[in-house]
């Protein structure tokens, strides 16, 4: 997979144009503790500004692959030794710049199993043609891709169906990258729960069990009919990653 090109807001068509010289860039984001976000997680959106005038001098979307694990995640980090491979997902520019430009570079990930879109940004000089490709521009974004399976909006469980009143959980690493029992995304040191609130106030908090790879699920049966609040939420108390998803429940007899 060939890394993204942008389209400039300012087109270059040769190393010096009116002085301007071609700074290649590139840019990667990471999701917290795991591998490179890129096409399979439909990639990061990219906006390069020039932070003293608010111009936007590039912007487009990472695309290529996650990565090689062992050096990502599992491995030792040398000072300057390379953390991406061929192929890797990244954002790629020539900007034509023709003085050096403190810049502000915002990536967004927006995924469809989160609604809430996640924004970082990092800050630092641009230097005309001066290279900024490779690893050196990282942004590392927190976070898990979860998505509630069971129940959907405004459906209710019944306790008189087997197994209806409970919560499904789909739940990867931002990257998309599996979370298991004992894989290198190991889910068991991981507390993953539902809080339930009634009119705002906590009632309880129910664990959620493994059912296969990515899929959890957490048992509604003692709680008596009615309306609820359940916020789930995933806590790695080894990287400080969370994610949460909201979903109400309405549970009959």
């Amino acid at each position: 997979m060939q890394i993204f090109w942008a389209t400039l807001i300012i087109i270059s068509t040769g190393t010096s144009v009116m002085g301007q010289m071609e700074t290649p860039i590139t840019i990667r984001v990471k999701a917290h503790d795991a591998k490179w976000i890129g096409t399979s997680m439909g990639g990061v959106d990219i906006i390069i500004r020039d932070q003293t005038t608010g111009e936007i001098l590039a912007k487009g979307r990472t695309a290529g692959s996650t990565g090689n694990t062992n050096l990502l995640v599992l491995g030792d980090k040398s000072r300057y030794g390379s953390i991406s491979t061929k192929g890797s997902a990244g954002f790629h520019v020539n900007l034509p710049l023709k003085n050096p430009v403190f810049s502000e570079i915002e990536a967004t990930l927006r995924t469809a199993y989160s609604g809430h879109p996640i924004t970082m940004t990092k800050s630092l000089w641009l230097i005309p043609g001066k290279d900024m490709t490779g690893d050196e521009i990282v942004l590392d974004i927190p976070g898990l891709a979860m998505r509630i399976g069971h129940p959907q909006p405004h459906q209710s469980v019944s306790l008189s169906t087997d197994g209806d009143a409970r919560i499904d959980l789909f739940l990867i690493m931002l990257c998309g990258c599996p979370i298991e029992p004992g894989g290198t995304w190991d889910c068991d040191p991981m507390d993953i729960e539902a809080m339930i609130y009634q009119n705002d106030k906590w009632l309880k908090t129910v664990d959620f069990e493994f059912v296969e790879t990515n899929h959890f699920t957490a048992d509604l049966t003692d709680l008596p009919p009615g309306s609820y609040t359940a916020y789930v939420s995933v806590y790695d108390p080894r990287s400080l990653n969370t994610g949460v998803e909201k979903v109400q429940v309405t549970i009959n007899n």
